[in-house]
């Protein structure tokens, strides 16, 4: 099948022709994401299983011409660009902190990327049998008080739905049909 790469949140797949793969994401605090994988055909789309507790609900993957495109229950939609020739996924994530490190945007302190906080506030809704079809239109901001306190998720009028740290979720009480505070 091919590598694809994501620029935008340092992650890349790679689908061997076995049915077997890896996703890597790049962490600029802690150890980067590298999780093996399966996938398979499934009509005209690919369902992928990560090997990785987080995340066991199967992602349907779409390939159109030289665009891959995740999406899941519990996984935030993910786009990545095939790479064409040699891949080697150590180097991307070496470049991928080199230019976290050379950034002097606050955003590169935060402690995780915000494809992975939406990820987490989305299965801890689905573990609390929330709604999760909203969180996908929910903006991600870092502009709270200090850039390594999170992601604060927000909609368009500007109400905070929660506050992703390290994985950790910290709902609001508009997440919990309380909408008398935020």
């Amino acid at each position: 099948m091919g590598s694809y790469r994501d620029d935008a949140d340092g992650a890349a797949i790679t689908l061997n022709s076995d049915g077997t793969g890896t996703y890597v994401m790049a962490n600029p605090t802690q150890a980067d994401i590298h999780d093996q994988l399966t996938w398979k055909k499934e009509k005209n789309n690919y369902i992928i299983n990560l090997n990785d507790s987080n995340y066991d609900t199967p992602i349907d993957a779409r390939l159109n011409e030289d665009n891959l495109s995740l999406v899941g229950d519990e996984w935030p939609n993910q786009s990545f660009k095939r790479v064409h020739g040699d891949f080697d996924v150590d180097n991307f994530l070496k470049k991928q902190h080199a230019k976290t490190n050379s950034s002097t945007t606050k955003d590169t302190h935060s402690k995780e990327s915000s494809t992975h906080a939406r990820a987490a506030l989305k299965k801890w809704a689905s573990d609390h049998h929330k709604d999760t079809s909203e969180i996908d239109n929910l903006k991600a901001a870092t502009d709270l008080s200090e850039p390594d306190e999170g992601w604060a998720f927000v909609d368009d009028n500007g109400t905070e739905y929660a506050i992703v740290r390290n994985g950790k979720v910290y709902p609001r009480p508009v997440i919990d049909g309380d909408t008398s505070s935020n």
